[in-house]
């Protein structure tokens, strides 16, 4: 297992910290990460990717598939600590530019954010 997930204490959130490469052989942990939270009814998900180096853009799919659920939810990834180059292909793929993601420099930045937002 590449990944960890943290309740955050009192909310209806969670950190998922993802550990090395999400590559093709991570897709089905990633899946099977985001439809856990998905199924407990959290959706305000920060991402942690501080220790990703690269992802692929079929693990980039399994978030965009879980998308509409966010959006329907009022829920979010906040995608927290992407190295540049990993930046750059969330941004390509026009990830940006959904209401059900936002970026942050660091994950203590995006709990903040998680803490003030509403979700219900």
């Amino acid at each position: 297992m590449n990944y960890s997930i943290q309740t955050l204490r009192g909310r209806r959130a969670v950190v998922l910290k993802w550990n090395g490469l999400i590559d093709i052989d991570g897709i089905l942990d990633l899946r099977e990460a985001v439809d856990s939270i998905l199924a407990q009814s959290i959706f305000d998900i920060v991402v942690d990717l501080s220790d990703v180096h690269v992802i692929n853009s079929a693990a980039w799919g399994v978030f965009i598939s879980k998308l509409p659920s966010l959006e329907r939810n009022n829920g979010c990834f906040r995608f927290a600590a992407m190295r540049p180059d990993v930046l750059q292909v969330f941004e390509l793929l026009g990830l940006a530019r959904s209401d059900a993601t936002e970026t942050y420099v660091d994950v203590s930045e995006a709990i903040q954010a998680s803490a003030t937002s509403v979700t219900p």
